[in-house]
C-alpha cells in the first residue's frame, strides 16, 4: 500500500523540473507511505515518477518503488492478492523474479499480457507503468475503485496522483471548479468518478485503463465489464446454499490476510463485519478486532461487539469516542479529505483507524456487503415500490406525502409522540423527508434516489445556478426476473460505494499509515452475491437473509438480529448549536456562493429555515455537506497561493 504520483511535461519547459515536482507531489502524501520514498526521471522524456511506501509485502529494499524491469517502470498502490499464483504462471512462461513483491508481478504481467493483465488481478490497485520504448504511460485502476487515482491534463502537462492535494504542488495548477461535480455533490455529498471538484482533474474510473502518448494523445478502455448479476445455477436447498456461501466467503476473506505485517479487523455488531471476523477467527485464534464505542446509546455498538469478540475469542481492542474527540477532528477533515466530502461518518472512521494503527499495519473492513446481499433499507423499499407501491394511484400517494409534510412541519407528530412518551421512535426530519420523496416517486429508481439523496431536485435546482445532473438510471425494462436487488446493488457499487464509502475508508486509514482491505469486494464474492436472486436476499421480512443464515452457523443467532445503529455523530445537535454561527456566516460569503454558483438568497433561506425549526424537512446531512464544502473552500480555495518549487 502506497501513494503514487507522476508528471509528464509535453512542452518540455526549461523552468519546470519534473523530478522535483514529482517528488514534491509524493511528499505531500507522505502520511500514506511513511516507510520510504523513491523517484524516477526518464533519460529522454521530461517525465518523472514519485512514490511513498507503506511496506506490507516484501519489506526489503527489493520491493522498493519506482520499480524498473527492462523497458518498464512502475509505481503502484495496492495489493494483488493472487500474486503468488500469477508469479508461478509467469515463471512457467520464462520470466524471472528478483523480489517477493507483487509490484514485480504487476510489471512482469504487463510485459507478458499487456493491459489485459489487469483483468487477471484479484485485488485493489491504482498503477502507473511507463513504457520507455513505446513512449507511453499506462494508468489503471481496480475493478471496484478501492484505490484512488486522479489525473490532470492542461496546458501541455499531465500529472497523476493518489490524492488531489498533490496537484497543488504545481505552481500553474488550474483550480477551475467543475459545476457538474458541484451538482453531484449537492445531491449525494460526494463526487462520483470520473468527475472531480476541479474541471481539469478527473478520476480514473474503476476497471479502466488510460494510455497517454508522447503526442499528448489519450485513449481509455475498460479491461473488464460487470456481468455478475446474470443469474447462475445455485443450490436450491437452504443448507447447501448456506454452505456454498460460507465456502466462497471464507476463500475471499482468507486471501486478504496475505501480509508480512500484522492484520486486524474492524468489528461492529453488524452482519458484515461479524461475518468477516467470525469466519477468520475459526482459523486464526490470534486475530485482533477493533471497535469504536460512543457516549450516545443510540449509536453505541461496542457492548454487543465486545460480547461477539469474547464468543469468537479474538484479541479485542475497544475505545470510546467522546463528543470532544469528534469535534477535535473537524479542523483536520479538509486535510484528510482534500475534495469536498459530506459523509459525517468519516469522523469516527478516522478515529477507529487511528486506534487500530497502534497495533496493526493492515486492517480488514467490511464494505460492500450491503450492496452485494441487499442490506440497505432503501433497497427493500424500492423493491416494494417495484412490486407493490407503483400500483397505488398517484393521487393517493401524493395525498399521503402532503399529509406527512403538513403534520411534520406543524410539529403535530413531534408533540403527539412526546405526549405518548414515544420519543425513541420519533422519525428524524431526514427520514420524514425521504418518506415523502419516496411516496412521490414515479419509478423504482426514483424511489431509490429519494431514499439516498440529500435533497430533492426542486431544492437543488433552486439553489445551484447550473444544469441539474441526473445521478440515477431510469430503465427498468432490462431487469430480469429475480435480479432487481442485484441491479440496484450493482448501480450503487458504481456510485455510492465507489464515491463515498471507499473514499471514506481509504483516506481515513491512509492518513494514519494503515492499509484497509475490503474482503467483500473479492472478485468471486461479488460475482456470487450479485448472481443471487431476490428471494434469498430478502426473506422472512429481513434483508441479507442468506448472509444472516451463513453467520448463524458461526455465532449465536442473537447476533444476527441486532438492530443496525450505523456509525454516526450527533449531527443535528452539532449543526443547530456549535456550528450554527458558521452555517450563518457561509450564507453571507458572496465569493463562496459565486465560486460554486449558489444563489445566495436561496442558501440563506435554506439555512435559516433549518436553524429556526426542529420540524423542518431539510436533511441535516445536506447541511453538513454545505458546512463541509465551506471548510474545504476555506482550506483549498480562498487566498490560494501555490507553493514554489
Amino acid at each position: 500500500m502506497c501513494r503514487i504520483a507522476g508528471v509528464w511535461d509535453f512542452k518540455n519547459r526549461e523552468t519546470l523540473h519534473v523530478l522535483t515536482l514529482a517528488e514534491s507531489m509524493a511528499a505531500s502524501m507522505a502520511h500514506g507511505g511513511p516507510d520510504g520514498h523513491g523517484s524516477y526521471k526518464d533519460d529522454e522524456q521530461p517525465l518523472a515518477l514519485g512514490h511513498r511506501r507503506l511496506a506490507v509485502i516484501d519489506l526489503s529494499d527489493a520491493g522498493a518503488q519506482p520499480m524498473k524491469r527492462g523497458n518498464f517502470v512502475a509505481v503502484y498502490n495496492g495489493e494483488i492478492y493472487n500474486h503468488q499464483t500469477l508469479r508461478k504462471e509467469l515463471e512457467n512462461l520464462g520470466y524471472h523474479f528478483s523480489s517477493l513483491s507483487d509490484t514485480e508481478v504487476l510489471l512482469r504481467a504487463y510485459e507478458a499480457w499487456g493491459a489485459q493483465c489487469f483483468a487477471r488481478f484479484s485485488g485493489m490497485f491504482a498503477a502507473a507503468i511507463w513504457d520507455s520504448k513505446e513512449k507511453k504511460i499506462i494508468l489503471a485502476r481496480d475493478r471496484r475503485g478501492v484505490k484512488p487515482l486522479y489525473w490532470y491534463m492542461y496546458d501541455g502537462i499531465l500529472m497523476f496522483a493518489s490524492e488531489l492535494k498533490a496537484f497543488h504542488q504545481y505552481p500553474a495548477f488550474n483550480p477551475d471548479i467543475d459545476q457538474t461535480a458541484v451538482s453531484l455533490y449537492l445531491q449525494t455529498g460526494y463526487i462520483k468518478a470520473p468527475h472531480s471538484i476541479f474541471t481539469h482533474v478527473r478520476k480514473l474510473e474503476p476497471a479502466t485503463v488510460a494510455v497517454f502518448t508522447e503526442k499528448a494523445e489519450t485513449t481509455f478502455f475498460k479491461y473488464w465489464s460487470d456481468d455478475s448479476s446474470e443469474a447462475k445455477p445455485l443450490p436450491v436447498e437452504e443448507k447447501m446454499l448456506v454452505t456454498k456461501t460460507l465456502e466462497i466467503l471464507a476463500k475471499g476473506f482468507r486471501q486478504r490476510l496475505i501480509s508480512d505485517v500484522p492484520v486486524g479487523v474492524f468489528l461492529s455488531s453488524g452482519i458484515d463485519s461479524s461475518l468477516v471476523a467470525a469466519t477468520l477467527a475459526t482459523t486464526h485464534p490470534d486475530l485482533m478486532t477493533f471497535t469504536m464505542g460512543f457516549e450516545q446509546p443510540e449509536l453505541n455498538e461496542a457492548p454487543d461487539a465486545q460480547k461477539l469478540a469474547s464468543h469468537m475469542g479474538t484479541r479485542h481492542h475497544e475505545s470510546t469516542c467522546t463528543e470532544k474527540d469528534l469535534e477535535d477532528i473537524i479542523p483536520l477533515l479538509p486535510e484528510i479529505y482534500d475534495e469536498p466530502f459530506g459523509d459525517s461518518s468519516c469522523i469516527p472512521t478516522y478515529l477507529l483507524a487511528k486506534q487500530a494503527r497502534r497495533k496493526v499495519k493492515v486492517v480488514l473492513s467490511a464494505d460492500g456487503g450491503d450492496e452485494i446481499f441487499g442490506g440497505y433499507l432503501r433497497y427493500r423499499l424500492a423493491y416494494q415500490f417495484y412490486h407493490r407501491y407503483r400500483f397505488i394511484p398517484g393521487w393517493i400517494r401524493n395525498l399521503l406525502a402532503f399529509s406527512i409534510t403538513t403534520l411534520w412541519q406543524s410539529g403535530f407528530i413531534y408533540r403527539l409522540v412526546s405526549i405518548l412518551h414515544l420519543k425513541n421512535i420519533l422519525p428524524s426530519g431526514s427520514r420524514a423527508r425521504k418518506i415523502v420523496a419516496f411516496l412521490q416517486s414515479h419509478t423504482m429508481w426514483d424511489g431509490l434516489y429519494a431514499m439516498s439523496s440529500l435533497a430533492d431536485k426542486k431544492m437543488i435546482s433552486a439553489l445551484h445556478n447550473a444544469p441539474f445532473v441526473t445521478v440515477q438510471p431510469n430503465d427498468t425494462a432490462k431487469i430480469k426476473s429475480g435480479t432487481l436487488l442485484s441491479e440496484m446493488g450493482k448501480y450503487e457499487m458504481e456510485s455510492y460505494l465507489e464515491g463515498d464509502i471507499l473514499v471514506k475508508v481509504d483516506r481515513a486509514t491512509m492518513y494514519v499509515g494503515l492499509e484497509a482491505r475490503e474482503p467483500f469486494l473479492d472478485n468471486e464474492i461479488v460475482s456470487f452475491g450479485l448472481s443471487l436472486t431476490d428471494d434469498v436476499k430478502i426473506r422472512e421480512g429481513k434483508q441479507k437473509w442468506i448472509a444472516r443464515k451463513a453467520l448463524a452457523t458461526l455465532i449465536p443467532a442473537y447476533f444476527t438480529s441486532l438492530p443496525k445503529k450505523g456509525f454516526g455523530v450527533p449531527l443535528d445537535s452539532w449543526l443547530r448549536n456549535k456550528f450554527a454561527p458558521e452555517l450563518t456566516s457561509l450564507t453571507r460569503d458572496s465569493k463562496f456562493c459565486n465560486t460554486f454558483h449558489l444563489r445566495q438568497e436561496v442558501l440563506s433561506k435554506i439555512v435559516h429555515q433549518y436553524l429556526s425549526s426542529k420540524h423542518t424537512l431539510i436533511d441535516p446531512h445536506f447541511m453538513w455537506a454545505m458546512y463541509s464544502l465551506y471548510r474545504w473552500y476555506t482550506r483549498w480555495y480562498t487566498g490560494y497561493l501555490p507553493p514554489q518549487i
